[in-house]
């Protein structure tokens, strides 16, 4: 799961746009080829560290913050 926290007020007019994007119902931030957003290594970073042995640990979040006042994180459960 991503979250995106801003901590300032702004308009967001954009969008990413993947080519050739398979009709597997998968979104933008699934393809690393074309996504240059802060998604890309949060989830990453998520992967990579998700294999650490940590018995007592049950969810990771990894935080990416793109400049100080934006950030985005991913989330998610360890196996």
């Amino acid at each position: 799961m991503y979250e995106l926290t801003v901590t300032e007020p702004f308009v967001a007019q954009h969008y990413l746009t993947v080519p050739n994007l398979p009709a597997d119902g998968a979104t933008p931030n699934d393809h690393p080829d074309g996504n240059p957003s802060a998604e890309r290594p949060a989830r990453a970073l998520f992967d990579a560290l998700a294999d650490v042995d940590a018995p007592a640990a049950t969810e990771l979040t990894v935080a990416v913050h793109e400049d100080d006042v934006a950030r985005v994180s991913y989330s998610g459960a360890l196996e």
